[in-house]
């Protein structure tokens, strides 16, 4: 069988193991898996290896090899209200640490509102299937 390695951290295809065609009967041992990665079946609905794309499927263990677009646009469209809640938790977390009031210079209320605009941003500007969180300030 054909496998992905992907890399857990960024979800990234790290590297492939192609099994030849016709192939079946596996004649040396599979190559150890990549330290940081998990081995992921590539479907043989799969024509095309160089327009592959792992995921991580929302509200499921583990992750996915696809090459469909319409199939990558579905499944960001699911993720979407998942990030968007979490975000505004995140928000709301930190509210008042913005204010005029809150016991923060005002170098450290400004490290809060670029935190807190990073997280409005988020929706916008990152892979929704892998979302990158800002960092939040300490």
């Amino acid at each position: 069988m054909s496998v992905a390695y992907v890399d857990t951290t960024n979800c990234t295809i790290h590297s492939l193991h192609i099994q030849p065609i016709g192939d079946r009967m596996m004649t040396q041992r599979e190559p150890i898996t990549p330290y940081g990665c998990v081995s992921v079946p590539i479907p043989s609905s799969i024509i095309c290896i160089d327009a592959m794309k792992a995921i991580r499927v929302p509200d499921a263990p583990g992750f996915m090899i696809i090459d469909d677009d319409e199939k990558l646009a579905l499944l960001r469209a699911l993720a979407l209200p998942n990030i968007r809640e979490t975000r505004n938790q995140l928000l709301a977390m930190c509210d008042w640490r913005v204010m005029p009031d809150s016991p923060y210079t005002p170098e450290k209320r400004a490290e809060w509102m670029d935190y807190r605009q990073a997280l409005r941003d988020l929706t916008n500007t990152c892979e929704l299937l892998n979302p990158v969180w800002p960092t939040m300030p300490i």
